[in-house]
């Protein structure tokens, strides 16, 4: 994880200094990342990356918000309350999966997650699978971010499933969380609800 990293890694090179109080390794660690970021960095290419991706964006949303006195603002203002009083009712109820104590590399596995959405329906959350190699410390390193697909609908009980690849060879592992989804609201900017599979 980062903080491994900055603990194990960076931490240790930046307060080693044996050498009239330089920090040696650090500062070579440092070049070579100069080294070899350098080719790549455009001042062109961050601010059409911040354009494209980010002001664009968020200036059509501001459009699309203000249209027709606000309707589509004050609509998304009315999910948000009423998510957030129906979110404690949200639930992982079970999750299996078809994964085996040892499995092929690049062959793939399925998860299925049984959820009670309370009053939501499927179509305002994402049920996701993280999935990661599992560190010595029971950590998820390296993970990837499965969006499983809607199965089954029934009251209290709403089926999402979806297949997960094992790429990497090693210990790997997922946790499952619900997170809501609504396309003019930024999740989670604007609303940091998050429903953790319970361990």
């Amino acid at each position: 994880s980062f903080y491994q990293l900055l603990e194990q890694e960076i931490s240790t090179r930046f307060y080693h200094r044996v050498n009239n109080g330089i920090p040696v390794a650090w500062i070579e660690m440092m070049k070579a990342s100069i080294s070899r970021l350098t080719p790549a960095f455009s001042t062109a290419r961050m601010v059409r990356d911040y354009a494209t991706r980010f002001y664009m964006p968020a200036s059509q949303t501001f459009q699309n918000l203000k249209k027709d006195g606000c309707v589509r603002a004050k609509a998304a203002i009315s999910w948000r309350d009423r998510v957030r009083n129906a979110w404690s009712q949200v639930k992982i109820v079970k999750v299996e999966d078809t994964a085996q104590v040892r499995n092929t590399l690049n062959a793939d596995f399925s998860i299925k997650a049984t959820v009670n959405l309370g009053p939501l329906g499927p179509e305002e959350v994402k049920v996701q699978a993280i999935v990661g190699q599992v560190s010595g410390n029971r950590e998820l390193t390296n993970v990837t971010i499965y969006d499983l697909g809607l199965k089954e609908n029934q009251q209290g009980a709403t089926i999402f499933e979806g297949n997960v690849k094992c790429a990497h060879p090693g210990h790997l592992g997922y946790a499952i969380r619900i997170i809501l989804k609504h396309e003019d609201v930024a999740i989670p900017a604007e609303l940091d609800l998050v429903c953790w599979e319970a361990r």
